[in-house]
Formats: structure tokens, sequence, C-alpha cells
């Protein structure tokens, strides 16, 4: 083979390195960029769960007082009601 073959068949190469390089880090880049958003996600999931835990507690705190107070309470009328008629 020639030189300047040579010289240029290495410069094709080197030219199908840098592209690979590039998509290489494209591809990390939106890696990074779907992580950070699952964490986001994830964090902002957790912080409804604990908001609906601490509002299920409270209001079986608040059932537990009422009976406490009149045991024969009647709570949740409206769906008492509702299967009654059915």
């Amino acid at each position: 083979m020639s030189q300047p073959r040579i010289t240029e068949i290495k410069n094709k190469l080197m030219k199908v390195q840098e592209e690979g390089l590039k998509d290489t880090q494209k591809l990390l880049d939106q890696a990074l960029a779907f992580n950070e958003w699952a964490m986001n996600v994830q964090r902002e999931y957790m912080k409804m769960e604990q908001s609906v835990f601490h509002a299920k507690w409270k209001v079986t705190y608040l059932e537990k007082k009422l009976r406490k107070i009149d045991p024969k309470i009647k709570l949740y009328e409206e769906a008492t009601d509702d299967k009654k008629q059915k």
C-alpha cells in the first residue's frame, strides 16, 4: 500500500472513532438526564406517599378518639345508608 492510501485509511478510522465517541457521549448525557428525571419523580412520589400516610393516620386517630367519646357513634353515615338501600 502506498503512504497516501495508508494516511487516508487512518484519517477515516480516526473520524469513525471520533463519531463513535460523540455518539457515546450523547447517550451518556441522555442517560444522566433520564436518571435525574427519574430521581425527581421518585422524590415527588415519596412526598405524596408520605402525605397520604399521614392523612390516613389522622383519620384513624380521630376515629379512635370519637369512638372513645361515644362508642355508638355512626361514622361514615353516607356509606352505611347506601348499603341499607341496596
